[in-house]
């Protein structure tokens, strides 16, 4: 997102400058005249640059009620959102009194008897529009802000189909991630947490990381995880859980199953696909056992077995991912929004 912004007195300048540039007209004009006819034309250089430049902050800045709810949500944490909606109505606000300004003295110029008239209502134009833009600087102080705030936002096309990983901490999710995509990894700043978000490509698949976010139960977490863990599943409902049986991550198959239930009641998501990792440290029945396990405690979701360092499955699970993809593309746009405002 490209913001547009400027401080009051570089608007001013911008508007003056111009204006200080009109020139006088070379027509056989009386002096009061041509005096006039330069004050209407200073008028309305001012009273379109200011009108465009406000225009141009305006239509640079979101409008919230139309963001993906995953950017709503760090939007709210770090932004008054009545303060931002205030400040854009501002701006609005005071584009259009630009405007009834300028023709208000515009008239009164026409209508000016003498030269010292024309004169002192132009000199009256500049400062009730000065003071008009001057009183914008608290406002675009806020914009300033939430444009250095937003740059810290990770970047994700929401317009693409997108994938969160989540499971415990070891069990492979950033390894597999490489994997599905030949490590095309980007490290993307999370302002939620102090973790980052590792995201990986798939043609136009976006696949999330989630380190330090979906690798608790909620009730260990703290506020600012249990806010990033929402936002994420604002993010998407694609949810691919991945399990490490082997105990080579430190937690047993059990507690990673109890990990998944409790973000499912908690965060209301189905996971599209239980990805067991580190298959190459599996005997056959052990393989066999883990599905029968997986498959009784979640009926509706597919099992893939994989192994990201072997290599083993990579090439089936991507597969499935993509053909999972053009299923999600289907869905309408509004569904997450309508699930936030629920």
């Amino acid at each position: 997102m490209q913001f547009f912004i400027k401080s009051s007195q570089e608007l001013l300048d911008k508007a003056f400058r111009r204006a200080k540039n009109v020139k006088e007209s070379s027509s056989h004009k009386t002096i009061k005249e041509k005096l006039q006819e330069k004050a209407l034309n200073k008028i309305s250089t001012i009273d379109n640059v200011l009108y465009d430049e406000l225009n141009k902050i305006i239509r640079s800045y979101p409008i919230f009620e139309e963001l993906n709810p995953f950017y709503q949500q760090l939007f709210r944490e770090y932004i008054f959102v009545k303060a931002y909606k205030r400040s854009l109505r501002n701006l609005s606000w005071t584009r259009k009194k630009i405007r009834e300004l300028s023709t208000y003295y515009k008239k009164k110029i026409k209508n000016a008897s003498t030269t010292s008239q024309i004169s002192n209502w132009l000199k009256a134009y500049y400062g009730r529009i000065s003071s008009l833009i001057y009183d914008l600087e608290k406002d675009l102080n806020l914009l300033f802000e939430v444009k250095r705030i937003w740059q810290k936002f990770p970047v994700i096309d929401t317009s693409k189909p997108i994938f969160v990983f989540a499971g415990y901490p070891n069990v492979g999710k950033s390894s597999l991630i490489n994997a599905l995509t030949s490590a095309n990894i980007e490290i993307a700043p999370y302002p939620f947490t102090t973790k980052h978000l590792n995201i990986g490509k798939i043609d136009d698949i976006v696949l999330v990381d989630t380190p330090g976010i979906l690798e608790k139960r909620i009730n260990k977490m703290n506020d600012v995880e249990k806010r990033a863990a929402i936002a994420l599943t604002y993010l998407t409902k694609n949810i691919i859980f991945v399990f490490d049986p082997s105990l080579s991550s430190g937690y047993d198959l059990f507690q990673q199953i109890d990990l998944l239930k409790d973000l499912t009641q908690q965060i209301s998501f189905k996971p599209l696909l239980l990805v067991v990792n580190k298959e190459d440290l599996l005997c056959d029945d052990e393989k066999k056992k883990v599905k029968e396990i997986l498959e009784k405690e979640f009926p509706s979701s597919e099992v893939v077995f994989v192994s990201a360092l072997k290599g083993q499955g990579i090439k089936d699970l991507k597969d499935k991912i993509i053909n999972l993809s053009y299923k999600t593309r289907s869905l309408p746009s509004m569904r997450l929004r309508r699930e936030l405002n629920e």
